[in-house]
């Protein structure tokens, strides 16, 4: 009746855009958090005894809009350091990544969109990580730990 036709979309080209739209996702999220910068600097290494969380979450980046990722993690967090890799399906631009406690500057409770978390600030680069939760109790703990070790050597 209007005299204007929409084009139909040729179903093949569905998949094919889907999977460049996903991958395109994946990697600007690693990008704009800053996982794929910490992945240069603290690529994984063998597990280590450690706490395993499976499906938990974590926020990365400074800012008011750290990148959630949000039930897709698997967090180890031990006497080493803390062990991060991300469901496969999620994996471009995110390899496993292993952060040493050496590479922390400090460990906190923060406030932040009204939520309390744990806040793990690295050295280099300059980035935070915020937990919650089992996971966030565990960092904590393995933190102090880690401190009290350092105190013990410096003496």
């Amino acid at each position: 009746m209007f005299g204007s036709s929409t084009p139909d979309i040729d179903p093949i080209w569905f998949l094919p855009l889907f999977l460049i739209g996903w991958c395109a996702v994946c990697a600007f999220l690693s990008l704009k958090g800053g996982w794929h910068t910490l992945s240069q600097l603290y690529s994984a290494r063998n597990r280590l005894p450690s706490e395993i969380f499976r499906f938990a979450s974590m926020g990365l980046g400074l800012g008011y809009f750290p990148v959630g990722y949000g039930s897709c993690l698997t967090i180890q967090v031990g006497t080493e350091g803390i062990g991060l890799s991300i469901l496969p399906l999620f994996r471009i631009l995110h390899p496993p990544l292993f952060i040493p406690w050496s590479a922390v500057s400090d460990c906190k409770q923060e406030k932040f969109w009204f939520l309390t978390y744990r806040a793990l600030y690295l050295a280099e680069p300059k980035t935070r990580l915020l937990f919650r939760g089992r996971v966030a109790a565990a960092v904590s703990n393995y933190w102090e730990r880690h401190r009290l070790s350092q105190g013990r050597e410096r003496n």
